[in-house]
């Protein structure tokens, strides 16, 4: 770089940029085709000269990108001699400037993490969102950075923000992020347990009950072969308050007994025989490819379709009704013979709430979808009740109270059976999702 345009960006001098582009209109241009450099952003970032480091913005928005020859941008730079107000302004005109990578995979909120900087963190997390998603080329998370800093009120922050935060793909991201294992396979509650430096801190168990709350995976392993409660049985952790720590992981364990044991490797996955429970996802997965949104509107439809005829055939059963009370009947019950009448009741019942099934599978997961059980439900209420006014006298009154009573509740078994294959397919989906990816990268 020029050394009169070095000069002018330590001493925040916008007159003398100017001075040295009217004497080579091209010399911001030739900084800029070198891979790696100092500009002149970047040496103004660093000294805190704001307006001087927007004008440059300004002329040279790629300069803002631009690694210099020991891996950092200038708003590293500027993180690192602690000039705020230049951060806070870099991301006002480009917010994605918090996730430009560094050295060893460093981005701006990964640096903030690590130093504790709670302020410019939240503001990190409030202009860009998804660089939660940005790890270093250990693969480790600001999650992991900041525990394994010892920034525990970051950590904090971090994880409140995960569970408030609602922005596309949050719930998948929340629970990713906490069970994320870095290089070694260590999560986060191995760092909570492991000693990082002989001289550091004892870890607060603080963090451990967090991670607890959060219902992480207390039995995932590192590339050693250890769980979090492994390395402290085994002596690996810290000595104080060791013992608090597995009484909490303990107390945990007693709670996941019931989860689905994990497949040691990708390798071992593929050779292992396909689970029936696997088979079903998997049954699940292809016609899901199959499927558009299409296709699913239209079934919707021809299932709206179904149960209006379904319906329709109970309130007006073949032959009619009788229109008159007499001792032998009464006004509104079927006029067919009885025992027709309940080869018709169970086909009509079998039909009326396979459909109803199913429009409550189709519809898609989610609050929206919900706000539809509850007049679904009612709907298959009245539809019982239809079928119990409009059966002959004789059959009615051979029914105990109890039978009445349970008929007409038995619709409340397709929402609950709709929801424990929903909760199944949920826990499939979760399971086999990032080993199916491996095999399909492009489903989605």
């Amino acid at each position: 770089m020029d050394e009169s345009l070095r000069h002018a960006a330590q001493k925040g001098n916008v007159d003398a940029l100017y001075a040295s582009i009217q004497k080579d209109a091209k010399v911001l241009d030739r900084i800029d085709e070198i891979p790696f450099v100092d500009t002149p952003l970047h040496v103004a970032a660093y000294a805190g000269h704001t307006q001087f480091a927007m004008e440059i913005m300004r002329l040279k928005p790629s300069f803002a990108r631009k690694l210099n020859q020991h891996g950092f941008s200038p708003i590293h730079l500027a993180l690192q001699n602690y000039q705020p107000q230049v951060v806070l302004q870099l991301l006002d005109i480009d917010e994605d400037l918090v996730r430009v990578q560094g050295r060893d995979g460093m981005t701006p909120l990964l640096y903030v993490a690590q130093t504790g900087n709670l302020y410019l963190l939240a503001e990190f997390l409030k202009a860009c969102p998804k660089s939660i998603e940005d790890i270093t080329i250990r693969r480790e998370t600001v999650l992991h950075i900041a525990l394994k800093h010892n920034m525990f009120d970051a950590f904090s922050l971090l994880l409140g923000w995960l569970r408030r935060t609602w922005f596309k793909n949050a719930s998948l991201w929340e629970k990713k992020l906490l069970n994320w294992q870095d290089d070694d396979g260590n999560t986060l509650l191995h760092i909570a347990v492991l000693t990082n430096e002989p001289q550091a801190s004892s870890i607060d168990p603080h963090a451990v009950r967090l991670l607890l709350k959060f219902k992480v995976d207390i039995s995932a392993k590192n590339l050693g072969g250890s769980t979090a409660l492994g390395m402290l049985e085994s002596g690996d952790a810290r000595d104080k308050q060791n013992q608090q720590i597995k009484d909490m992981l303990r107390r945990a364990k007693c709670f996941s007994i019931f989860q689905r044991p994990k497949v040691e490797s990708f390798a071992d996955y593929l050779k292992s025989p396909v689970q029936i429970d696997e088979k079903i996802y998997i049954f699940f997965l292809r016609q899901r490819t199959k499927m558009t949104n299409d296709t699913r509107n239209i079934l919707l439809v021809v299932a709206a379709l179904l149960v209006t005829v379904t319906f329709q055939a109970t309130l007006s059963p073949p032959g009619g009704v009788w229109q008159e009370d007499n001792s032998q009947h009464y006004a509104g019950t079927a006029v067919m013979h009885e025992y027709l009448f309940v080869v018709l009741a169970v086909l009509n019942l079998i039909s009326f709430f396979i459909t109803v099934f199913i429009i409550f599978v189709l519809l898609p997961s989610g609050f929206r979808s919900g706000l539809f059980f509850l007049p679904l439900y009612i709907f298959s209420v009245c539809f019982v009740a239809s079928l119990l006014i409009t059966a002959p006298v004789y059959f009615v009154s051979k029914l105990k109270a109890w039978q009445v009573v349970a008929f007409m509740f038995s619709p409340v078994l397709v929402p609950v059976l709709e929801g424990i294959v929903r909760s199944r397919r949920r826990k499939l989906y979760e399971a086999f999702l990032p080993k199916v990816k491996v095999l399909d990268p492009t489903l989605r």
